[in-house]
């Protein structure tokens, strides 16, 4: 049995790597003098401009989760908030489906002094709303393509009953006792046994927190959701401009939240091969090529994930956390 489990954690390890191998086999599919000459020719006014309009959008996430973390009773500066966003999103792009953004916990608790169970919650939160807002988006994006660009009437039908399935799956997971159990069986054959005690207080702290949030602080977390979408839909014209591709503002409106959603699939680092392939296909339908596409996806990758990630590295080498000793403290506490 413990041989099963070793090799499913092995299993699990090497997933990520499969939007690796499909970016390799994107790439070797391509004309490679092609996509050289299209990057060589980037704008690069317009990949400053992108870079630029980075900092409006980390300060708004700054600032969605500083209101979380508010209506728990902890003040939090937004600077202070808007750092370790940055540093968890170092540690997320280098971990399948962002599961390292929730190592900012660990700022939150060392400098307010918050258990980890409640600290970690306060992130949770943050990334439902993220997901929830991004689902939302990702099904009108769907909705304008199948009607505006392919014609294909079942999928809307699909995307409405995908719509429907998700509001309905939300509703159930917010009630605590149907979650234990859907998630309980998850629990016990995957969880190693010495984090048990950490995640359930924090399964805890989550339902009983939930009833913290007023209405208010909720629907200005959503509205500062949506405000820093809009900003990045800008930011993703400009990439486009930068390498003279036209696309509207609305076409990218449809088709960048489908892009962030593939990202928090855990079979990949910072979307690497999921958002080429949805690239390609997505940019096909306004009859840009491929190598444009791809070239398009690392742009992206350079301006939204390797900066964003180095300037998280720099802030993690001046002030870095040591996750094992807080997770054994929170567990020795509490077990």
């Amino acid at each position: 049995m413990l041989g099963k489990g070793a090799e499913r954690m092995r299993m699990s390890r090497l997933l990520p790597f499969l939007g690796i191998l499909l970016f390799l086999l994107i790439v070797i599919n391509l004309d490679i003098v092609k996509m050289l000459d299209l990057i060589s020719r980037i704008r690069a006014d317009y990949v400053v401009i992108s870079l630029a309009l980075l900092v409006p959008v980390l300060l708004l996430r700054g600032e969605k989760w500083r209101l979380i973390i508010k209506s728990y009773g902890i003040e939090y500066g937004l600077i202070s908030s808007t750092k370790a966003w940055i540093s968890g999103f170092f540690v997320g792009i280098v971990t399948p489906g962002r599961i390292g953004d929730l190592s900012r916990a660990y700022y939150l608790k060392k400098d307010k002094g918050v258990t980890i169970g409640k600290s970690l919650t306060t992130v949770v939160v943050e990334r439902i709303i993220d997901v929830v807002t991004l689902f939302v988006l990702a099904c009108a994006g769907l909705v304008l393509i199948a009607s505006s660009y392919i014609e294909a009437g079942e999928m809307l039908l699909y995307v409405s009953v995908l719509f429907m399935a998700f509001i309905a799956v939300v509703f159930m997971m917010a009630r605590k006792g149907f979650a234990r159990s859907v998630m309980r069986p998850l629990y016990v054959r995957f969880m190693p046994v010495k984090y048990r005690t950490l995640i359930g207080r924090v399964f805890n702290d989550f339902y009983s927190g939930m009833g913290q949030i007023s209405r208010y602080r909720m629907a200005t977390a959503f509205l500062t959701v949506l405000v820093a979408w809009s900003i990045m839909i800008l930011q993703y014209q400009f990439m486009a401009m930068a390498l003279g591709l036209d696309l509207t503002y609305l076409f990218l409106l449809a088709i960048v939240p489908i892009l962030a959603l593939l990202d928090i699939i855990p079979v990949t680092f910072s979307g690497i091969g999921t958002r080429d392939a949805a690239l390609i296909f997505f940019l096909s339908l306004v009859s840009v090529s491929a190598e444009s596409a791809v070239s398009y996806s690392l742009l992206i990758l350079f301006v939204n994930y390797i900066s964003v990630g180095f300037a998280g590295l720099l802030l993690w080498i001046r002030d870095p956390i040591k996750i094992r000793p807080y997770l054994e403290q929170d567990n020795g506490n509490h077990g």
